[in-house]
């Protein structure tokens, strides 16, 4: 039984007097021969002898001269367990020692010379590929049909591996990718086989014989040790394959199976019946103590024979199965053990039912799935959502086929006082519990993982994600942010490519990132697979499994080195996930041609200024700053405002107007104070460079335009035709020729005159509204820049370099002062809802705009207000929309308005103020659409994006870019904008994939939008250049050194005379827009999906209209429960209460938006969102 693992050769170690071996031969070491010491002192020679006395080897040996070779036979740890004790730990480390110095050349072992030792491998085998090559190679599944015994399960695996036999239930015909993926989940759950410990390696001895060897611990068994594979897994087909789809198939094929009763629980007793029952009485009592799936078997029989079997049916329906927990010790007595309390005996229902947890955004879409996928009646589900929704007792929640949880509610079950209510779901042994999105399950000590542990007792378990760990995409997401243009290789090849490049094991990368660990979670707390689950059975067997010390590499004794992964992490990723490589989906599945193109637009004299006053920023910081010590922005002490301001100029591409006239005087009486001042160390170099880009940043300064949209916040619109009698009225201060308007009053002036069109004269009181519009403003801005006085807490403290504090703030954009990092302000606290309140005069506290707003007037439509048309001779129907200040806005207005009737439409933003902007020139050109925004709740995310999919009249999306990685499927929208470049390739690859997926039947294009020449076209470029692990080593960009240095070296943009002129200022749109009276307004008696009228209320006919600008901008909203904060790459968000309030406005249409604001909040008029409906902005 020994095994031949090696010799060790001694050389001038003993006496050369003492004979040699006869003949060559080897002879075996006995006790005598001990007697035999060598002539100097050997640990090593100490160590085996110590072995040899335990009975742990056995030793022959060969002697020639002065030199000695021991053969080795070691007797495995798994022989002779009784007899000989393994625990020593002093003849461990001497084995350790003796394994150290083995050779295991042949030659040696033969007696004959070794030129090249050949020592044993006493750390385990190397994978030296990274995790993200493992993921991206593991085997695609191979259901085997040879090694399901059970003929029941056999079928189920046939009926959905054969392509002409649809799946019982399933409307929808799976691809073969699929059913191979739906039959491997269903073998995996049915037949559960016996795997090698991946800890153990399997390796040959000398004489060929194999043992296996556990590198960690230094163990030799001559025979294997096994362990069952879960009956579950993960699920981690890549985004947009059909992973929702491969489930339900799954559940349906399953249908009717009942869990095991766990072994060591007994059946529940069989009542003694008072009458003899019927033979059929008697089977089903049978059927159901067998846990034998019956529904399948009458299914069958209705399908061959068209018999319904109803009363065998009605019989075992009758029966309900179960077992029986037996009392617990709740309180142990030591000394009397007939005090100690205990539990009562508990009756745990089985129930062939499937539990799925999924996010709160995403209910409503996997019971449009279920509707869509799933034939009527086929499954019995049960949607628990909301808190207000109450479980059943258990007898009947054991009854549904599926019940769909989102993540708060089921977290809920376990926060409730067991005291007083004690859930439903401990009573039921689940067949199978699916955890969507699951990666965050990794976390041991969330609610959700605790609720999961302590409530449900599922016999198949199933994690479902793409990303089952952080940063863990596969290779072919990748393909999504490529501009397919320039791509000079096929798909297949880039995929080769990146797998090459990325195949190398680094340790910064795999050990800090976190995924392997998340795994070894995964796998351990939720899946429970052995040997890393620590049960009560293994704790008694053996110590707990260590994932980090099995599944990576360490060349130590004691310590962790993490020199590479070992076999193992291979192995069990293998028996866990399944996830079909992408050639093999190719050759089932060819999705539409996804384009992503880079569209550089000229940027607008608006957008230049805007650049360039950041540009002075930087410029004259550094300069003053003599680019050392704590007031250089690039300091390491000033990372947090330079974040601050990093985040504030790449969400200025789109449009900015937080620079207000005070802090550009402020910045450049800063540098040109530094200039003046005498004994100043400045070179030549750094003073020309300070000239000119004060020069031309100063020009904002002698812009009226820049000026007015400063004080007002607003994204301008150039328009012609506008009545001559009511420029001044209506116009921005100052900007009559050309005539600029902000979007508020664009929409304020469209609404006055479209509610007046069934009259002869529509512009009646037009001069006195467009009055009241800017007085509104006017006070707006006014109490917004005297409500607060400066402090020391609203400084940035680097003022005197150049950097006022509204650039670094983490407040509004909107807000004229914008606020610091944690200087908020406080609101009263409102009085009673009320649609209307009017403002107490001698409530000091209240704003002069809030009682604007709450004054506000409310006008209702007739039914053919919302659509009747201007005459041809009316002067005002030649009014035109002809540009925007901001050039991104403009070609999105150009591209909306050429692709929405024929294409859906999903934009992406980063910041709210953009989202507002966009929606508000959405609403005036009557363009239908939804805000998918971070501030809505989980429960109205999920009924957006559903409604969004299967509404035609749905026509554009604006999603927030940070809700983009969440599961969902947007696949009708085939047309994809980014407002602003993402510059994290895996965020721009998982927003694609929200279109680019299964379902989709278009050709999807994507556009990501830079400027020209600005600082963030070359934050793009260098962005795209760079590696997976530099992206994962600058945790925010400006960590990364070439973003630094593209900040560092910016200049100011060339401003050239003629575009300080006229219509010259803006960006001009391809087509003028008509402004009022247009014919794409609502049409008369359009009716909604009953979607739409469940989200947003029965009203159709009314539209409220709140006059948003009068809002408090001081007053910073609480944030939401449940909503997140900032962009999606850990910028810092830059919204202010009024953007907040529009969008929650027009998220919550039938609302009063007090009903979402916090305590503080001013109580608001209600507003109808236009756009949801299609109805006119006119609506009052």
């Amino acid at each position: 039984m020994h095994l031949r693992i090696g010799c060790m050769r001694f050389d001038g170690l003993f006496d050369p007097s003492l004979p040699p071996s006869s003949s060559g031969k080897w002879q075996e070491l006995t006790r005598q021969a001990l007697e035999v010491r060598p002539m100097r002192y050997s640990s090593l020679h100490s160590d085996a002898v110590r072995l040899l006395e335990a009975k742990w080897i056995k030793v022959e040996r060969q002697r020639a001269s002065a030199s000695e070779i021991w053969r080795i036979y070691y007797l495995p740890d798994d022989v002779s367990l009784a007899s000989i004790p393994r625990t020593s730990k002093i003849l461990r480390r001497a084995f350790e020692n003796v394994l150290m110095n083995l050779d295991i050349c042949q030659a040696l072992w033969d007696g004959k010379e070794s030129v090249h030792k050949v020592p044993f491998e006493l750390w385990a085998t190397p994978d030296r590929c990274s995790l993200f090559y493992i993921f991206n190679t593991l085997k695609s599944p191979e259901p085997s049909q040879e090694s399901i015994k059970d003929s029941q399960h056999l079928a189920v695996v046939k009926r959905l591996l054969a392509l002409k036999s649809p799946c019982r239930g399933l409307r929808t015909s799976l691809y073969p990718y699929q059913r191979r993926a739906a039959a491997a989940m269903v073998q995996q759950e049915t037949t559960p086989r016996l795997q090698l410990d991946p800890r153990l390696e399997a390796r040959t001895a000398i004489d060929g014989t194999v043992y296996y060897y556990g590198p960690r611990d230094r163990t030799l068994l001559r025979y294997p040790r096994h362990y069952e594979t879960v009956t579950g897994g993960i699920l981690a087909e890549t985004m947009g394959l059909g992973k929702t789809l491969i489930c339900i198939a799954t559940i349906l094929a399953s249908l009717g199976q009942l869990p095991k009763i766990p072994p060591q629980y007994p059946q529940a007793d069989i009542p003694t019946r008072k009458v003899v029952g019927s033979l059929m009485d008697m089977a089903a009592a049978a059927t159901t103590r067998h846990q034998l799936p019956w529904k399948g078997h009458f299914q069958d029989i209705l399908e061959s024979r068209g018999e319904h079997m109803a009363r065998c049916i009605e019989s075992l329906q009758l029966q309900q199965p179960e077992y029986v927990v037996p009392p617990r010790v709740i309180r142990e007595n030591a000394r009397r053990r007939s005090e100690s309390i205990m539990s009562k005996p508990t009756h745990v229902l089985l129930s062939s039912g499937t539990i799925i947890v999924v996010p709160r955004n995403l209910v409503h879409q996997w019971r449009s799935e279920f509707d869509k996928h799933v034939c009527e009646d086929a499954l019995k589900i049960f949607v628990v959502d909301a808190p207000k929704v109450f479980l059943p007792s258990p007898a009947e929640l054991a009854t549904f086929d599926v019940i769909i949880f989102s993540r708060p509610r089921f977290e809920l079950e376990n926060k409730q006082s067991e005291e007083f209510y004690e859930s439903p779901l401990k009573a039921i042994h689940w067949l199978r519990i699916i955890i969507d999105e699951g990666h965050g399950f990794s976390s041991t000590n969330t609610h959700a993982v605790v609720a999961a542990e302590k409530l449900v007792k599922a016999d198949r378990r199933w994690i479902v994600s793409g990303t089952p760990a952080k940063d863990l995409l596969g290779v072919e997401v990748e393909l999504g942010w490529m501009a397919d243009q320039s791509m000079p290789m096929t798909h297949n090849e880039y995929r080769q490519n990146s797998l090459y490049h990325r195949r190398a094991f680094n340790y910064q990368q795999e050990v800090h990132s976190g995924a392997v660990k998340s795994l070894g979670a995964l796998a351990s707390r939720f899946l429970m697979a052995q040997p890393w689950s620590n049960s009560d059975f293994l704790e008694h067997l053996e110590s707990s499994a260590q994932w980090e010390d099995s599944v990576y590499r360490h060349e130590d004794l004691r310590a962790r080195t993490y020199s590479s992964f070992s076999t193992c992490l291979r192995r069990t990723l293998q028996n866990l996930v399944i996830r079909t490589r992408p050639d093999d989906v190719e050759r089932d599945l060819i999705l539409p041609p996804l384009t992503h193109e880079i569209v550089r637009l000229q940027p607008s004299l608006y957008d230049k200024l805007t650049a360039n006053l950041f540009v002075l920023l930087f410029t004259s910081n550094a300069i003053t700053s003599e680019r050392t010590d704590q007031d250089y922005l690039f300091h390491k002490n000033n990372l947090s405002h330079l974040h601050r301001l990093t985040t504030n100029l790449r969400q200025s591409g789109f449009a900015w107007s937080g620079f207000d006239k005070s802090s550009v005087r402020a910045s450049l009486r800063v540098a040109r104070s530094y200039l003046e001042k005498e004994g100043q160390e400045c070179s030549k170099e750094d003073r020309d460079l300070m000239t000119h880009t004060m020069e031309v940043a100063s020009l904002a300064l002698r812009l009226p335009g820049w000026q007015a949209l400063s004080n007002s916040q607003e994204v301008a619109v150039v328009l012609r035709n506008w009545p001559d009698d009511t420029r001044v009225e209506w116009s921005l201060e100052g900007c009559t020729d050309p005539m600029l308007m902000g979007l508020t009053q664009v929409s304020q002036a469209q609404r006055h005159v479209n509610a007046r069109l069934s009259t002869e004269e529509p512009l009646i009181g037009f001069a006195e509204a467009g009055i009241s519009a800017q007085v509104a403003a006017e006070e707006a801005r006014i109490y917004a820049t005297g409500a607060k006085p400066k402090s020391d807490a609203d400084s940035s403290g680097m003022e005197k370099t150049g950097i006022p504090s509204s650039s670094v703030s983490m407040g509004s954009m909107g807000t004229k002062r914008l606020l610091v990092s944690g200087a908020t302000t406080t609101s009263p606290r409102k009085p009673r809802r009320s649609n209307t309140v009017v403002a107490q005069e001698e409530n000091a506290s209240i704003s002069p705009s809030k009682a604007l707003v709450r004054n506000a007037k409310k006008r209702r439509l007739s039914s053919t207000d919302s659509y009747i048309s201007l005459p041809p001779t009316s002067t005002i129907g030649s009014t035109q929309m002809v540009g925007t200040t901001s050039a991104k806005l403009t070609y999105l207005i150009d591209r909306v308005v050429t692709l929405h009737s024929s294409e859906k439409i999903l934009i992406f933003y980063d910041a709210p103020h953009i989202a507002f902007y966009i929606s508000q020139a959405l609403d005036i050109l009557h363009i239908k659409h939804l805000i998918y925004a971070s501030t809505l709740s989980g429960e109205q995310r999920s009924k957006y994006a559903v409604l969004f999919d299967t509404d035609p009249s749905q026509r554009v999306l604006l999603m927030d870019l940070k809700q983009a990685a969440h599961g969902l499927n947007l696949s009708s929208a085939s047309r994809v904008f980014f407002v602003n470049p993402a510059l994290r390739p895996d965020i721009e690859a998982q927003a694609i994939k929200r279109a680019h997926r299964i379902g989709q039947t278009r050709p999807v294009r994507v556009e990501t939008l830079l400027l020209t020449g600005t600082i963030e076209e070359a934050m793009h470029d260098h962005a795209a250049k760079m590696t997976r692990g530099e992206h994962l080593a600058a945790k925010t960009l400006e960590e990364d050194d070439g973003i630094r240095g593209i900040i560092q070296s910016a200049r100011v943009m060339r401003v050239r005379p003629d575009e300080m002129k006229g219509e010259a200022q803006v960006a001009t749109l391809t087509m003028p827009q008509q402004l009022f009276g247009r014919t794409d307004r609502r049409k008369p008696g359009e009716q909604r999906s009953g979607l739409e009228e469940e989200i947003f209320g029965a009203e159709s006919r009314i539209d409220l209209v709140m006059d948003l600008r009068g809002v408090d901008d001081r007053t910073k909203p609480k944030r939401r429960r449940g909503a997140s904060e900032g962009p999606g790459d850990g910028t810092t968000s830059t919204t202010n209460a009024r953007e907040q309030d529009y969008l929650r406005a027009r998220s919550n249409y039938g609302t009063n938006v007090a009903d979402v604001e916090d305590e503080d909040a001013p109580t608001l008029a209600p507003c109808r969102p236009h756009s949801i409906f299609g109805s006119t902005a006119d609506q009052n």
